[in-house]
């Protein structure tokens, strides 16, 4: 409850529930987006992934235009491992432009 900002005047409350409805709002969009991109995967070299685990990197698809590469579906559920695992500042901004972009 706090942090929706039950302890605040009203006038500072309903910010915080604005903003709270903004970033839900952001937060489906995101995931609509994933679920309905055209690009239904995005590749990495697999050195970029680290710390996600080697058996789960060798586990992944080669990419058919990179070998070099590994491939990693834009699916809800791998973007979220990625993200949580990944430092790379790279891979984090490549995902978040596929997965915010407005499909077409």
């Amino acid at each position: 409850f706090e942090q929706g900002g039950i302890k605040l005047a009203a006038a500072e409350r309903g910010t915080v529930v604005a903003l709270n409805s903004r970033m839900h709002e952001l937060g489906s969009q995101f995931t609509q987006n994933l679920q309905q991109n055209t690009l239904k995967e995005i590749s990495f070299h697999p050195e970029a992934l680290s710390p996600l685990p080697a058996a789960l990197i060798r586990s992944l698809k080669r990419s058919r235009t990179d070998p070099g590469k590994v491939t990693i579906p834009m699916l809800p559920s791998a973007v979220s491992t990625v993200m949580q695992w990944v430092s790379n500042p790279a891979v984090e901004d490549k995902y978040m432009k596929q997965a915010c972009a407005i499909p077409t």
